[in-house]
């Protein structure tokens, strides 16, 4: 229940009557108090002070002071400096430097604290290598793949080149003709065959020089490999004919042992006479029957040789014992890799080597004159 006041209203017309004025009006709600920051401003307008001047006096840069001033912690070096300028900046204005530090404190972890709490984690975006570098690097690596694969095909078809150039060498063939048959004659010694040959019908039917020539045939022995040349063969399945038809026109006449022999000297070359004919490797060139440089290797080695056009004759190794016969052609020039290994004969004669064991030969001339003058 509310209480009741009287008012005599006669008491009041003789009290004596006070006028208010806005000055005295007093809220008790007084307005809080600004950031310690905001105090700090409005004491240093106060006194008339400027932020440089108070910054060169107390030894504290500018903007830290203006941080301070308007609350951007952030811009603040770290809380026990911030503390420091604080509690310097506070006694330079005249206020309570123990008041200003503790509010200071307050809002700068209050601050720290609402920062922290809407620092969400984001996720680190993962490190990619730009699309260009990617295409860049895919092209060179495609380059590099490219240039090893040229380089190998490269090496392939030199090797090639060279295996080419250097045909496998052509197996050691002995082969002796009817025209080499009258040796036996002359002294040398045929070597006997693997399997004898009996010719019983030719030792009854024929005259002693169809005898002498019956002898003569067991003299030709097969070859290393079992095969003979074609060029070979052709030469020796004409020779016989040629020896048949000479007995059928003279079928009468006695051909006695020493004009057979005689007529095959006729036949022989120069170079197929005298000790330098004891080779026992294939002969190369032996359609070349104008001849008069022979060749033969001692040891193996590669043989090269040109005309004077530039026409390759012979390109091979030669393996020791055989042989080649070069063709009567001026200009003609020889290379090889091991000149003491090759044996050179003029027209029937030894002239010594090619060179000295192990050089290496490039253009060597096959001129009979001057080789016959070495």
């Amino acid at each position: 229940m509310s209480k009741v006041t009287k008012l005599n209203l006669e008491d009041a017309a003789v009290r004596p009557t006070r006028r208010l004025h806005l000055r005295d009006i007093q809220d008790d709600n007084p307005e809080p108090r600004g950031t310690s920051g905001a105090q700090m401003h409005a004491a240093r307008l106060a006194v008339g002070e400027d932020v440089g001047t108070v910054a060169q006096k107390l030894r504290i840069r500018r903007q830290h002071l203006e941080a301070i001033e308007g609350g951007d912690f952030d811009a603040l070096p770290g809380r026990a400096y911030s503390i420091g300028f604080v509690r310097s900046y506070a006694e330079y204005l005249g206020l309570d430097e123990v008041e200003m530090v503790a509010r200071f404190k307050e809002e700068f972890d209050t601050a720290q604290t609402q920062a922290a709490a809407f620092n969400f984690p984001v996720a680190e975006e993962e490190s990619r290598l730009p699309r260009g570098a990617m295409i860049v690097i895919a092209v060179l690596v495609v380059a590099a793949l490219y240039g090893v694969w040229s380089l190998t095909v490269s090496v392939d078809r030199m090797v090639e080149g060279r295996t080419a150039a250097e045909p496998s060498v052509v197996p050691s063939t002995r082969v002796t003709t009817p025209e080499t048959a009258p040796e036996t004659d002359q002294g040398v010694q045929a070597q006997p065959s693997d399997l004898p040959v009996v010719v019983p019908s030719v030792a009854d039917n024929t005259s002693p020089g169809d005898a002498s020539s019956a002898e003569v045939a067991p003299a030709a022995e097969p070859s290393e490999e079992g095969v003979a040349d074609p060029a070979i063969g052709d030469a020796a399945a004409e020779a016989p004919a040629s020896l048949d038809d000479a007995s059928a026109e003279t079928p009468d006449q006695p051909v006695e042992p020493v004009a057979a022999a005689a007529d095959a000297e006729d036949q022989i070359s120069p170079l197929e006479t005298g000790p330098e004919r004891a080779w026992e490797g294939f002969v190369y060139g032996q359609q070349n029957h104008d001849s008069r440089i022979f060749i033969r290797a001692n040891a193996q080695t590669w043989v090269r040789v040109e005309d004077a056009d530039g026409n390759v004759l012979l390109s091979r190794t030669l393996r020791a014992g055989e042989s080649y016969r070069a063709p009567d052609r001026p200009g003609m020039v020889l290379a090889t890799r091991n000149a003491g290994a090759l044996q050179l004969f003029v027209d029937g004669k030894p002239a010594g080597t090619a060179g000295k064991p192990g050089e290496v030969k490039a253009d060597l001339p096959l001129d009979p004159a001057s080789l016959s003058g070495q």
